[in-house]
């Protein structure tokens, strides 16, 4: 049996279409989003806290600070 440190190995291949790329984007997005969605759930305590914190995430996504 593996112990706690070990590494996970994961090999993932990518998509070779536009339309399989697109896909992959979409789907990773997807999952972005709920994780986002699940941390301001269990963790702001009022709805204008999960309020405010989703417009900031919204802010955020629409206009990244310039590098």
């Amino acid at each position: 049996m593996a112990g706690k440190n070990t590494p996970l190995r994961i090999v993932i291949h990518e998509p070779s279409t536009d339309k399989g790329k697109l896909e992959l984007a979409r789907k990773a997005a997807q999952i972005h989003a709920d994780a986002v969605l699940h941390i301001i759930q269990s963790s702001a305590k009022s709805q204008e806290q999960k309020k405010a914190l989703l417009d900031a995430v919204i802010e955020a996504a629409l206009h990244p600070p310039a590098d």
